[in-house]
């Protein structure tokens, strides 16, 4: 399966879930998950290089 980067396999089938009106609201107002949303909004990023340029522990990056 590595390597396949098409649309329809973006790495995370089977591992979405709804959040609730409350988790949504809790994670867009997190600074570091603002960040992280930000940061990979138009493009993929490694957790590693956003740490980096964003300042954001390396831990923060894999919740």
């Amino acid at each position: 399966m590595e390597g396949n980067t098409s649309p329809e396999n973006d790495g995370f089938q089977g591992t979405s879930k709804l959040l609730s009106p409350l988790e949504a609201s809790q994670l867009l107002t997190d600074e570091y998950s603002a960040k992280i949303l930000l940061a990979t909004y138009k493009r993929k990023i490694s957790a590693q290089e956003i740490s980096q340029r964003y300042g954001i522990p390396i831990a923060a990056c894999y919740r």
